[in-house]
């Protein structure tokens, strides 16, 4: 997850920080988060404005295809977004407790694919790039 969440503020045209990355320098999963953090961000009420609504976050977001974001993940984004906000109302909002000894270690991957197969970065990740 590091390399993700370090990545995530990258932009597809190199614009992006930390590093500078642009396009499919960027790893997948940062892509993704990038676009819907966006989306997530303007679709909330935050304290100095009112949410958009998620058509308007949406086609804020899509504005920004090709410059801040991998206009596939957009793509795909759009396609299944009232879907996906469906599932995330849904889901119950459970505290998550980490442990109190949890290590993580440096250069450790995820696996391939989620055991369960119901994941969403990879799912998301499989249409943006198909040959994985």
């Amino acid at each position: 997850m590091a390399p993700i969440v370090r990545a995530h503020h990258e932009k597809w045209d190199g614009s992006g920080y930390p590093y500078g990355l642009r396009g499919e320098e960027i790893p997948i999963g940062a892509r993704i988060l990038a676009a819907v953090d966006c989306l997530d961000a303007l679709a909330s009420d935050r304290q100095y404005r009112r949410a958009l609504g998620l058509d308007e976050a949406l086609n804020e977001v899509e504005t920004l295809a090709g410059k801040s974001f991998h206009p596939r993940v957009v793509a795909v984004m759009k396609r299944h977004f009232v879907e996906l906000e469906r599932l995330a109302q849904a889901t119950p909002k459970a505290a998550i407790k980490l442990p109190a000894g949890l290590r993580i270690e440096t250069g450790s991957a995820p696996p391939a694919a989620p055991a369960n197969g119901h994941n969403f970065l990879f799912s998301i990740a499989a249409e943006v790039c198909p040959a994985w």
